[in-house]
């Protein structure tokens, strides 16, 4: 699955999570590298803080049924990309222990 399909069946779906004014209002951006694997499909986005210092990289995860997007990442998410690229290859092989 690519970034692209993600976005065109959430917003097919009717989803707001990739409407134009929910990037802007949190300055996100995505990553074109996704994670999937028997635990699920994982991407990473990063999001500009309020006073626009620094980024935080999130993961996500997609939920193709629902055909929605989840956080999965810790509050606040991560500072380097590589360190939530890691995360999300590692949740794409073992899952969510949250939906469990």
């Amino acid at each position: 699955m690519t970034i692209k399909e993600i976005v065109n069946q959430n917003k097919a779906a009717g989803g707001k999570f990739f409407a134009p004014n929910t990037v802007k209002l949190f300055g996100s951006r995505l990553s074109s590298k996704v994670h999937e694997g028997p635990g699920g499909i994982f991407f990473v986005t990063s999001e500009k803080s309020f006073n626009g210092q620094y980024r935080t990289y999130n993961v996500r995860q997609w939920l193709p049924e629902a055909k929605r997007v989840v956080t999965v990442s810790p509050s606040g998410g991560f500072m380097k990309p590589k360190r939530a690229h890691e995360i999300a290859a590692w949740f794409a092989e073992v899952g969510d222990a949250r939906e469990s």
